[in-house]
């Protein structure tokens, strides 16, 4: 396997106005000229507010207004056009090795990408993927105990990696940490805790980072001088589990119990305003407005959709609709976090899925305008409220729910998307419920300690099934052990932990689970 170059993207110069206005992109008749005129074919078909009679006359953005309400298309080619030029690299570096003999026939090629937010944006998936010939990584790095909200961003990453990808993986998967003077451990548990809860979600490989350490790398499996340490038993055990103790693990796929749209358009406008994509713990919410709606509010709405799913006991998949709307057809209820502008594809793709029958959700706005800048009265007009539509029905929220914390999420926001799963008759392939949790630790202030309450759900189910085996993975996100109750309703007798020995019998389709704080066990289902 052969990696083309290491995480292509514009790292910490990926700002919107950072980067690339290099000649060879920016002058008169260069690549960014020339994607436009891929793009667009004749400069009559601009959608552009200032009129062009020669691509070669379009100057790349130096600055973003307040509002870009009916100039959204300008905007969003330059951050595109970011996308179609490392995906042009990409391609470049593979034909070089092919013309020296090193061809597919002889390797994998490759490349990785390293985080942004939103995800895909400007390192759009398919686009490497296609342009290396070959399979595509995510880099996966957390703190030295994975918390709440790093396990969500890792989870929803690989939704979509699973739903874009041939080979959903990762190519750096954190094994040590990046200081030093530790200030903590990174223990077994955490690698294998990590570990896990990205195969729970369709990571099909793992590549961990750094085998040993060197440099500023430290506490790694193996020290410089090749001492084993504890964490090295993960890389060990890991693949004896997956191929030794289940059958079909190559071809094992989550099950979902609805899905949440991956809308490219929305979240390009929030990579227009935010000045570092590449931190991906962290986005802005600003200009540029359209139609008075904030640039980066409809991209934290998607992100916290998977949580308040999951707070609800269930699963829910990524439809990247410009990439593939099929896979939506499979699910009673499908959720689209509202955005100011959206493009024709997206709105007839949606109307197709509620005329056959499905249920939309849709929160926050309404879309105001097409990519294009044109008004848009969105699937012939709206109201707020539940509404038969075409076959099928949308429901549309006039707030936004998905504006929260990862483990802060309002509870009254929670309460809301359930009722929206129970209004289109989603039942979870398997539920996952508990009590809230208190737990005593050091007091914020004043000395001694205090009761710390978390009255959200913060367990993880997740079902995969190939070939008539069926596997779950369950996840303690809280910081002490904790007891689950799982309810199936597909066919269950008995679970038989593959992680521990331990079996459960189901009764009735239901049982309890006890999993230890930050944990993850594998069981099969019987």
């Amino acid at each position: 396997m052969i990696n083309l170059d290491n995480e292509v993207s514009y790292i910490c110069q990926d700002s919107f106005l950072a980067s690339d206005y290099n000649p060879v992109n920016v002058a008169p008749g260069g690549f960014y000229h020339q994607y436009l005129r891929e793009l667009y074919g004749k400069p009559e078909n601009l959608p552009y507010k200032t009129k062009y009679t020669a691509f070669e006359d379009i100057p790349a953005p130096r600055s973003v207004p307040e509002s870009i309400d009916d100039d959204y298309a300008y905007y969003a080619d330059w951050a595109k056009f970011k996308t179609w030029v490392m995906s042009k690299f990409i391609a470049e570096i593979r034909k070089m090795h092919e013309a020296n003999g090193i061809t597919p026939d002889k390797v994998i090629f490759m490349t990785n990408y390293d985080p942004h937010l939103p995800e895909g944006v400007p390192t759009r998936m398919p686009d490497f993927e296609a342009a290396t010939e070959g399979i595509t990584g995510y880099d996966f790095y957390r703190g030295v105990f994975m918390s709440y909200s790093g396990y969500q961003s890792m989870a929803r990453v690989m939704k979509l990696m699973t739903h874009t990808l041939k080979f959903p993986y990762s190519c750096e998967f954190m094994a040590g940490t990046w200081d030093k003077i530790l200030r903590a451990r990174v223990s077994d548990d955490h690698m294998r805790f990590m570990a896990r809860c990205a195969l729970a979600h369709g990571c099909k490989a793992i590549q961990w980072y750094m085998f040993h350490d060197r440099e500023v790398w430290n506490d790694s499996p193996v020290s410089i001088l090749g001492h084993k340490r504890p964490s090295i038993d993960v890389l060990s055990e890991t693949p004896k589990i997956l191929f030794e103790k289940i059958k079909n693990w190559d071809a094992m796929k989550p099950v979902n119990d609805l899905a949440v749209i991956y809308d490219l358009t929305a979240h390009v406008h929030a990579t227009i305003g935010d000045p570092m994509p590449c931190n991906d713990g962290r986005l802005t919410i600003g200009k540029p407005m359209i139609d008075g709606v904030n640039a980066g509010i409809s991209s934290k709405e998607y992100i916290s959709m998977f949580r308040l799913a999951e707070q609800n006991g269930a699963q829910a998949a990524v439809i990247d609709i410009h990439y593939d709307d099929k896979a939506m057809y499979q699910y009673p209820l499908v959720v689209y976090p509202g955005s100011p502008v959206v493009a024709r594809s997206t709105e007839e793709k949606l109307l197709k899925y509620v005329q056959n029958g499905g249920t939309l959700a849709i929160t926050g706005t309404l879309p105001t305008r097409y990519e294009t800048g044109e008004t848009c009265s969105f699937m012939g007009g709206l109201t707020v409220g539940e509404q038969a539509l075409s076959g099928g029905k949308v429901i549309v929220l006039d707030k936004w729910i998905g504006q929260g914390e990862a483990d802060e999420d309002a509870l009254e926001n929670i309460e809301e998307f359930g009722k929206i799963m129970d209004a289109a008759g989603v039942v979870p392939a398997v539920k996952i419920s508990c009590d809230g949790m208190n737990w005593v630790h050091w007091a914020r202030s004043g000395g001694g300690t205090e009761v710390y309450t978390q009255e959200r759900m913060l367990g993880s189910a997740v079902l995969q099934q190939a070939n008539g085996e069926t596997i779950l993975f369950v996840m303690n996100h809280y910081p002490d052990a904790h007891k689950f109750s799982l309810k199936f309703s597909i066919p269950c007798t008995k679970l038989i932990c593959l992680t521990e020995e331990e079996d459960i019998d189901v009764t009735s389709g239901s049982c309890d689970v006890e999993i230890d704080r930050k944990n993850c066990q594998i069981y099969l289902v019987k």
